[in-house]
């Protein structure tokens, strides 16, 4: 299961590093990052070495499951190849960036790099890290059957029309909600922003759950606040660029956004001034709240490891506002994972291999979409079946409602990362996300510092700065 906890602190030690070596800086500070790959870090970072006695790997996927995934998979990939070492790296999602900043500084590379966010695809293939992994798609199309129709997206396009992540999975984050409180509230699921305030006060001022609040939402500086506040966005027929690059922040479909959040905010759990990832799951999963918003994939983990709850949650897609600019086909947004060939990996033909034989049913749906099973949709058609006959939920009374709005809510989902359906996922909008281009003046909105408008005017200021130091690099 891929880490989202992200701290404020450590997004800012990140781009610092990523100008650094954008920068040409590139020593400076190796001595702190030193031993992050493993190995003698001393690597040729020539490209066209080759190595095809050992086959590096790297992963954020570090969960029990996942690595007898992995296992399994190596063990079956070297019966055949005599004297092949294969050295299995792990990491935490948020550790990811510093890894192969470390690795071009030392020429220390993995081969392939896989199950890494698709905003963070965008900025490593802006950064010439990675390579374009046609081959990579072809091998596992050629194993697993041709991607599957009914599924938005599952690779993403250079400008050029190549591509450069080949995606396994796809989720979207979505409105987890507390069934037992819509009951005992006498309320439905909220379709509207005004339905969902209604919901959320009368969850809060209950006498039946004296101790739970309305929602676990963040007004912190932080990049979870950014992710979800843009998925409203999003929903409500806004967005940060528009097809040519241009800033569409200052728009009252913008304000409009703030002040729903603003609002939710009044009955949200306390510390929400600085929640993060890790919090607002927490605060879901340990009985504290009525709502939350997160992804889809990680909601497997409340059914299994919270059974006072487990039968009494489930998720929905975004409520959205009345206007005649929200789109029903844009509810949320859809991320996912996928496998990254290194430019200068000294193994790229040994990691073609060894993805080939990873997607087959008997590793990757057998130990990896079982084990994890929150993982909403699979690829490729001869994972489909297997997917439909797995029944995880079969215990729970609302088990066949999670998994068919967690598919149905990936398959309306935006195709594009973090940009939206009708134009490019630019890497401008990535770096925006991962930045305080939204979530800075939201937080001094949300604390009452600055107005609705002045907000939205610093969005679109900090969104066209960075557009501008995004173009001079």
């Amino acid at each position: 299961m891929t880490s989202h906890t992200n701290p404020e602190s450590s997004e800012d030690d990140e781009e610092l590093k990523r100008r650094m070596f954008l920068a040409g800086a590139g020593a400076t500070g190796a001595a702190a990052l030193a031993g992050c790959l493993g190995g003698s870090g001393s690597g040729d970072s020539t490209s066209g070495s080759s190595d095809s006695s050992k086959l590096k790997l790297l992963t954020t996927y570090t969960s029990s499951a996942s690595k007898r995934s992995y296992k399994s998979a190596n063990e079956a990939f070297k019966s055949s190849r005599e004297n092949l070492e294969i050295e299995m790296g792990y990491t935490d999602w948020e550790k990811i960036y510093r890894r192969l900043v470390q690795a071009a500084r030392t020429g220390n590379w993995p081969d392939l790099v896989f199950f890494l966010d698709n905003e963070l695809n965008l900025l490593l293939k802006d950064q010439d890290f990675i390579e374009n992994p046609k081959r990579l798609m072809d091998a596992a199309e050629e194993s697993a059957g041709k991607i599957s129709n009914d599924v938005p997206e599952t690779h993403y396009l250079d400008k050029d029309g190549s591509f450069y992540t080949m995606q396994s999975n796809s989720q979207s984050n979505t409105l987890w909600m507390r069934t037992d409180v819509l009951e005992a509230i006498d309320e439905e699921y909220p379709e509207s922003w005004n339905d969902e305030l209604r919901v959320l006060k009368k969850a809060h001022e209950s006498d039946k759950f004296p101790n739970l609040a309305g929602t676990a939402i963040s007004t912190a500086k932080n990049a979870y606040m950014a992710t979800i506040f843009f998925t409203r966005l999003r929903g409500a027929g806004g967005n940060a660029l528009d097809p040519e690059k241009n800033v569409a922040f200052d728009s009252q479909v913008t304000r409009d956004t703030l002040e729903h959040w603003n609002a939710l905010a009044e009955y949200g759990a306390p510390g929400k001034e600085s929640f993060s990832y890790g919090d607002i799951y927490t605060n879901f999963a340990a009985d504290k709240v009525a709502t939350c918003q997160y992804w889809g994939r990680t909601f497997i983990n409340v059914v299994e490891q919270t059974p006072d709850i487990a039968d009494k949650v489930t998720t929905i897609s975004h409520p959205q506002p009345d206007n005649d600019k929200a789109s029903p086909d844009e509810k949320s947004l859809m991320s996912g994972d996928g496998g990254q060939l290194i430019k200068k990996g000294k193994n790229q033909d040994g990691a073609v291999e060894w993805w080939k034989n990873y997607v087959k049913p008997e590793y990757f749906v057998d130990e990896f979409m079982k084990g994890t099973p929150g993982n909403t949709v699979p690829i490729y058609e001869g994972h489909q079946e297997a997917w439909d006959e797995f029944d995880v939920w079969s215990d729970y009374e609302h088990g066949k409602e999670i998994r068919d709005n967690l598919v149905e809510d990936t398959r309306v989902a935006h195709p594009k990362c973090r940009a939206g359906p009708e134009f490019e996922a630019f890497p401008e909008m990535a770096s925006m996300i991962k930045k305080p281009v939204m979530s800075g003046p939201g937080s001094n909105y949300f604390a009452g510092k600055i107005s609705v408008d002045e907000a939205a005017k610093e969005m679109a200021k900090k969104a066209e700065q960075e557009v501008a130091n995004y173009g001079s690099n």
